[in-house]
Parts: structure tokens; sequence; C-alpha cells
């Protein structure tokens, strides 16, 4: 009994590494690769190129093979942030009411356009985006609560802008 307990576990991980090695599925960010063609020349209006959020939409685009432009008539696609809300809300409370937990959001509403230079527009995919994280707060450590924070907003703005590329990716499929 005791030499056939060892070979049992053996047995088990085997099973288990061999059903783990058909790669059913994938991490976010891992195969992104499908959206890597967009051969677009974007433009881009509604928020500030420079605001975060239009640095993570302007690096976004480019890395799936878009072109940017700050001419509308160059472009052959407009992007359109329509309204965008950053910010917190408190979410948790301690027994003394101080603030334990934060939900950080992003909202937005955007369009893209398909832009025709004889004057028309096409609107190829509009939609809303509402993405949020909780922030755990202790006001001993503000500071690093701080860059949290900060970092919890940059993974949000990337978060929305997936979202967004991905279904103008499924609406372009249609």
């Amino acid at each position: 009994m005791t030499k056939l307990f060892p070979l049992v576990y053996i047995f088990l991980l085997s099973s288990v590494l061999y059903a783990c090695s058909g790669e059913p599925f994938h991490l976010r960010g891992q195969n992104d690769n499908d959206l890597s063609h967009l051969k677009e020349v974007v433009y881009i209006t509604g928020i500030n190129r420079t605001s975060p959020l239009g640095l993570v939409l302007r690096d976004a685009l480019k890395s799936l093979g878009a072109s940017i432009t700050y001419n509308k008539k160059q472009a052959s696609v407009q992007l359109n942030i329509q309204q965008l809300n950053e910010g917190k809300t408190a979410a948790g409370y301690s027994r003394a009411r101080k603030v334990r937990e934060y939900d950080i959001f992003l909202k937005l509403d955007y369009a893209f356009t398909r832009l025709n230079h004889g004057g028309s527009e096409t609107i190829i995919t509009k939609g809303k985006v509402n993405v949020m994280r909780t922030q755990l707060y202790d006001s001993d450590f503000a500071l690093a609560k701080a860059e949290e924070e900060e970092t919890i907003r940059q993974e949000l703005r990337a978060n929305a802008a997936h979202l967004m590329f991905t279904k103008l990716h499924y609406s372009n499929k249609k």
C-alpha cells in the first residue's frame, strides 16, 4: 500500500498537466493579435489627445496598425468620445465611519464613424464602456494609495480601450 500511494499522486499530477496542456483559453492580452490588422487613418474627437485617456487611445490604435491624424480630411474613421466620466466613490466604511474602500470608475460613450469625404458619415459602431475597480484604503499609507489609485486608473483606461476596439473588430466582421 505504501508503494502505491506515490504512484497515485504521480498519476493524478500527470492527468492534471495533460488536461491543462490543450490551452483551452488565453489570458487577456495574450491573444490580441487578431485585432492587429486595423489599417485605418483615425481622427479622435471629444477629448484632448494629450490627456491620459487620449494617450492610451493613441497608443492602442497605433499598436493595432492604425495611423492617427490631426486633420479630419485625411481620416477614414473618426473616433468620437461623446461623454467621459472618471472618478471614485466611497464604497465601504469602518466602524469609526472612516472610508475603507473606494470604487474607482471610468464611464464613456463613444462612436466610430466611417468618413466619406463626399460629406456623408456612416456609423460603424457605438456604445458605452463602464469599467470599475475597488481599492482598499488605509490613511496610514496615503502616498502609496495615491500611487495605487493612479495605477488603477491607467488599467481602467487600457481596459476601456481594449473593450472599444474589440467591439469595433467584431462589428467589422459582420
